[in-house]
């Protein structure tokens, strides 16, 4: 693969990122990273369960979610390298189709029930939050806690529906 082809992959990821709902977005390599990155206490105890066990004893479910565990590792990895631009063009590739995925999936699957109840509630409550709240959340991410990475997520996604819906009205 040469690498205009990998400019030109760049440029759109770039300019897909941008502007997406009037408050901007969360850099996707920066939200990958944090998510990738959190080891809920479930998560690293049903981890070690399943390394507990010979590999023979292993059900199709536990390996899984070995293979699924491993694969965010090495994921996680090569993102921070694509952060720090020192990927090569296959991973770059990988990289590049890895986190145009939708996120809401690893972020349920590594909350908690509670944390999840939590965040529905405050999130039936985002309309209150003003652009400068969303905007203060977005600037302080990297500190925020998981609950509200999530919540400011979705709140950053239903601001870009709503600017859809204007630019629709428009249309």
């Amino acid at each position: 693969m040469n690498q205009s082809y990998i400019k030109t992959l760049e440029k759109l990821n770039k300019k897909n990122l941008k502007g997406k709902s009037g408050l901007g977005t969360i850099d996707l390599a920066t939200e990958w990273i944090k998510w990738l990155s959190y080891e809920p206490e479930h998560e690293t105890a049903k981890i070690k369960k399943i390394y507990a066990k010979k590999t023979e004893e292993l059900t199709i479910d536990e390996l899984h979610t070995l293979i699924t565990y491993k694969e965010r590792k090495e994921m996680l990895e090569l993102i921070k390298k694509y952060q720090a631009a020192t990927c090569n063009e296959e991973e770059y590739l990988k990289v590049f189709n890895y986190i145009n995925k939708d996120i809401n999936e690893i972020a349920v699957e590594k909350l908690t029930k509670e944390e999840l109840k939590q965040a529905k509630t405050e999130m039936l409550n985002i309309d209150k939050k003003s652009k400068d709240e969303l905007k203060t959340m977005k600037e302080n991410y990297n500190d925020l806690s998981m609950v509200d990475a999530y919540i400011l997520h979705v709140g950053l996604d239903l601001a870009f529906i709503q600017k859809l819906g204007g630019v629709n009205k428009k249309i």
